[in-house]
């Protein structure tokens, strides 16, 4: 198995940290991978040697503010600016792959973004995954809440607040218990 780190150049000038499994022989298919909330592109390594194994490539990168990318934590200026990031992933995988098959693979966030990507920007591509996609909120935020965001959106955009998630068991295996701390 090869390893590399690259970096994507987004729209708005920041530089997101992004990492590839290539296999040893031939490469059937690259699949790129979109990560979830409170993540990073390193907490995926778990992949890749199977999937290397059967001939598959992984590209990901850190969104935005996420792991070793650059950005606010938290905070993207838009969701077509994420859109948009997973365009560059694309774009660099084709240039680099033209004639091999692409898959987007997204989990939990990243889950959402990839649906929402096929759904607005539908790409030429091979298959989806969405594992765990977040489609919605587990419960319903306080009204004040609510409207605190619209009244802070509108003069701190840049402003975030902790969403209530323990993040060190936002990916798990059996042993390491729940998602979410109780």
């Amino acid at each position: 198995m090869k390893h590399a780190e690259f970096k994507l150049k987004t729209f708005d000038g920041l530089k997101l940290f992004g990492q590839n499994w290539q296999p040893e022989d031939q490469t059937r298919a690259v699949v790129c991978l979109i990560h979830g909330i409170g993540e990073h592109s390193g907490r995926y390594v778990h992949v890749t040697d199977r999937s290397t194994k059967a001939g598959y490539a992984i590209f990901t990168f850190d969104l935005r503010g996420h792991g070793k990318s650059e950005g606010l934590r938290g905070h993207t200026p838009s969701y077509e600016a994420l859109m948009q990031d997973i365009s560059s992933l694309l774009e660099a995988v084709n240039k680099q792959f033209p004639q091999i098959p692409s898959f987007l693979y997204g989990h939990s966030l990243g889950g959402n973004l990839v649906l929402n990507y096929i759904l607005r920007r539908q790409p030429h591509l091979k298959g989806v995954i969405a594992t765990a996609p977040w489609l919605r909120l587990a419960f319903e935020p306080p009204a004040f809440k609510i409207i605190l965001g619209k009244i802070t959106n509108q003069f701190f955009p840049a402003f975030s607040q902790k969403s209530g998630l323990y993040t060190k068991t936002l990916f798990h295996t059996p042993r390491s218990g729940p998602l979410l701390r109780k």
